[in-house]
């Protein structure tokens, strides 16, 4: 049903992600098309959101989450880097269809997804096929989790303080990883099941 995938692509997109079992003769052409699809999906959990201030509560984090479970490093880091450049290019897919290079409170934590998105791919990727498994994925998203309010904090004590940017800028968010985490694992468990059943098809 699907084509083979060479060594070498096989290298370069990755296997048992998003990636591997979508490409077929045109590789750089289904990398491109998926990458562009992957920002729009995050331009829409951009939308999803609570307004807090100064850093509103969407659901990125979460599409991040599934991002990294799923895709491989390359492809991951190619959606996030792309829905970077969307938004400061002028096109209206951050929170509440912002746009802009502006210097903002939130500008830290859209740094952060980059690293983030990274370092859950390649840490979850490592988890396939190992013992406790579900475990070193909790692992690899908290770890993500660590690097993206690292970077949103950073940022952000830089205008309101270290104090004030721990208050708003993490302890809101805190009590709705658990269930991110939990749904995120959920998608890829599932979308690695049907996956499989696509390749042995």
């Amino acid at each position: 049903m699907f084509n083979q995938l060479n060594k070498r692509q096989q290298k370069h997109f990755g296997t048992n992600t998003l990636a591997a079992p979508l490409l077929q003769a045109n590789t750089a052409v289904q990398f491109v098309a998926m990458t562009l699809l992957g920002s729009v999906v995050l331009a829409a959990s951009a939308q999803v959101q609570v307004p807090l201030l100064p850093v509103p509560m969407t659901m990125q984090p979460f599409a991040i989450m599934v991002l990294g479970l799923v895709c491989h490093w390359r492809l991951a880091m190619a959606v996030t880097v792309t829905y970077l450049a969307e938004g400061w290019a002028g096109l209206p897919v951050f929170a509440g269809f912002s746009s802009g290079i502006a210097i903002t409170h939130t500008t830290g934590y859209l740094l952060g997804f980059v690293p983030q998105v990274v370092l859950i791919s390649v840490l979850a990727q490592r988890c396939i096929g190992k013992p406790y498994e579900p475990l070193r994925q909790i692992g690899a998203l908290l770890a993500g989790q660590l690097v993206l309010y690292s970077c949103g904090v950073a940022w952000l004590s830089t205008l309101v303080g270290l104090k004030t940017a721990l208050v708003v800028g993490v302890f809101p968010f805190l009590p709705t990883v658990p269930f991110k985490m939990a749904f995120a694992l959920m998608i890829a468990r599932s979308y690695r099941r049907l996956s499989s059943a696509i390749q042995r098809g």
